[in-house]
């Protein structure tokens, strides 16, 4: 197993900043690959990740929220294949998805102004949350101060 450690905006010790790592989440698998390019240089399980101070991230929303502070490139998240229809919601107003889906797609509108876990969340995204096989997703915050969000939840 290997160990990626980032460190201010830095990954083992190499600055990407310049060119644009794009970060894609898929459960707990993260992939860092540059813009531009069509392979990823680094595919690995969230427990290959640590902080600067060498702790491992406890969670796909911490690692996120780590990123976006310190590298602040464009994270990507991929959909499930769903073969159920999800429930549909839009909220225009801060709300908390119940805890016990297997998977939540947040949609930002165009003006949407908030955070999603307690991380700045853009306008026009698309947030993807999965649960690991055999397991529900915890309760997922989300508060507006401007905008509107359609949430679809898989239970």
């Amino acid at each position: 197993m290997a160990i990626y450690q980032l460190n201010a905006g830095k990954i083992n010790g190499i600055d990407y900043s310049n060119n644009q790592p794009i970060l894609t989440v898929s459960g707990n698998k993260i992939t860092i690959r540059l813009l531009g390019d069509s392979f990823p240089f680094i595919e690995a399980l969230l427990e290959e990740f640590i902080d600067g101070s060498g702790n491992p991230f406890a969670t796909v929303a911490a690692f996120i929220s780590y990123w976006n502070t310190y590298v602040g490139a464009k994270v990507i998240t991929t959909p499930l294949s769903v073969v159920e229809t999800p429930s549909i919601t839009t909220l225009a107003s801060s709300a908390t998805v119940a805890a016990g889906a297997r998977s939540v797609t947040i949609i930002t509108n165009s003006d949407f102004v908030g955070t999603i876990l307690g991380v700045n969340a853009t306008a026009d995204s698309v947030y993807t949350f999965a649960a690991q096989a055999g397991n529900t997703l915890g309760a997922i915050a989300i508060t507006m101060s401007a905008g509107s969000a359609t949430v679809l939840k898989t239970i």
